[in-house]
């Protein structure tokens, strides 16, 4: 499951969470009029009313209720990274969180543990932010092992029943986290020079563990890269892709076997000097590849603005989609194969569970979603707030999604402002009582209609 991290960063040593900013401008008064018509019509017509204010649920409750479930964690911890183990027995959902004040006390935990079946969360085991700040997990399906990559530098691995083994690749910070069957992958950046761990500041290599072997350099010390990793994703047939700062993806096939094939940048020139905060592959068709691009933290000459976006490849990345003149995502009105929120960073994509579904998270646009590989995009409305006069705001860090006992489809979405859970089936619901609006009220892909401003969207109260 994918997992996010700071927009500002000091790799030595990476501190909390990124800055909160705001977005775009505000339309004029007779498109907010038109576009207030335009939604009071649907409503007319049958379009669910907004949810009231619900009682937090545990997480598996949102397989059987409409609209956002908010999911509790302890002030002052917030989520930015998720991990889900859905096997029977463990169904769990792994929080890495960080403090979003100094609330709390010390010794509180890191990584919480969420047990889907009731409204629990505990601490898991001996993480400490004050000690073992974490920015990335992940879990191994078959044993539910989970593996943190820690701010402070090094990776551990927790067993399910909260046993914390011995913290590895010391003086390395490691926030791109992935798991198979008995692997686990993470993309380290060394933080100093240290000749005694072998260690060159910036310098970067995607490590990995099988089994309770040693972790060594995937492909050994040939392929060496410099530079900071955002995200790893293995696609269902074990080509791993890595993002790195300002550089692009690479993929590496059979990623996990005795023979692993070779790094391999993918994309045009263009896509090679840019930054990928996420990525995702369609679980179905490894073909199709989003990912979702924002600024460089540490190549700032890399990053033009308006050219971000969720840049999708429907041919295992060989090709990208573009940027057309409207920044459309190739629905109606728009060229095809452009890329969709061009002028916006993309701060976490999903893939769904099942093949074809896609989620974005664009950074001070809210959360989007697609059951066409993208094609056409619908926006979601953002969860309710938690009390009288609060109100959850459009910047979303971190989603996963899973599916338990074959049958219910979750998505999970993290922020500052809280963490929840919502059935896709719900979201299809949304998906089917949605209008198109004209393009002259928006983008056409903006088929909710578009708030006054960009942090006002529709919500779920």
């Amino acid at each position: 499951m994918r997992v996010r991290s700071p927009r500002v960063i000091d790799l030595n040593p990476l501190p909390p969470r990124r800055v909160r900013r705001r977005g775009a401008a505000e339309h004029n008064m007779t498109s907010r009029l038109a576009i207030a018509a335009a939604i009071g019509v649907a409503l007319a017509h049958g379009m669910p009313a907004a949810l009231a204010h619900a009682a937090p649920l545990a997480p598996q409750a949102a397989c059987t209720t409409a609209g956002w479930q908010h999911v509790p964690l302890p002030n002052p911890f917030v989520a930015q990274s998720l991990a889900v183990d859905v096997a029977a027995g463990r169904q769990r959902l792994y929080a890495g969180t960080y403090r979003a004040s100094s609330l709390g006390g010390a010794g509180s935990a890191s990584v919480r543990a969420i047990d889907l079946n009731a409204l629990t969360s505990n601490p898991f085991t001996a993480f400490d932010p004050s000690t073992m700040p974490v920015l990335g997990v992940a879990v191994r399906p078959d044993s539910g092992r989970l593996a943190a990559g820690l701010a402070g530098g090094g990776i551990v691995h927790a067993e399910p029943d909260g046993v914390l083994g011995v913290t590895l690749l010391q003086g390395r910070t490691a926030r791109a986290i992935e798991a198979a069957d008995g692997t686990t992958f993470a993309g380290a950046t060394d933080q100093i020079d240290d000749v005694g761990l072998g260690t060159e500041k910036a310098r970067a290599h995607v490590w990995r563990q099988r089994g309770d072997e040693p972790w060594s350099t995937l492909t050994g010390d040939v392929e060496r890269f410099n530079g900071y990793f955002w995200d790893l994703a293995l696609d269902r047939n074990g080509r791993l892709w890595a993002s790195l700062d300002g550089d692009g993806l690479f993929t590496i096939a059979d990623a996990a076997s005795d023979a692993p094939g070779a790094w391999t940048a993918v994309g045009d020139a263009t896509m090679r000097s840019r930054t990928a905060e996420s990525i995702a592959v369609d679980p179905a068709d490894a073909r199709i590849v989003y990912a979702g691009l924002r600024e460089s933290v540490t190549k700032t000459g890399t990053n033009t603005p308006g050219s971000y976006g969720l840049r999708i490849s429907h041919n295992g990345g060989a090709t990208f989609t573009g940027y057309g003149s409207d920044g459309g995502p190739g629905g109606p009105g728009a060229p095809v194969g452009t890329t969709p929120f061009r002028a916006s960073q993309v701060a976490s994509v999903v893939a769904g569970p099942r093949g074809g579904w896609v989620f974005a998270s664009v950074w001070g646009l809210g959360l989007f979603v697609s059951e066409d590989a993208g094609a056409q995009w619908h926006r979601l409305r953002l969860p309710a707030g938690t009390g009288p006069g609060f109100q959850v705001e459009p910047y979303m860090d971190v989603m996963a999604t899973a599916r338990f006992n074959g049958t219910c489809e979750l998505l999970y979405v993290g922020g500052k402002d809280g963490l929840w859970a919502r059935t896709i089936a719900d979201i299809a619901a949304e998906k089917a009582h949605a209008i198109f609006l004209p393009a002259t009220l928006g983008a056409p892909w903006d088929i909710q209609g578009r708030p006054a401003a960009a942090d006002a969207g529709q919500r779920d109260g």
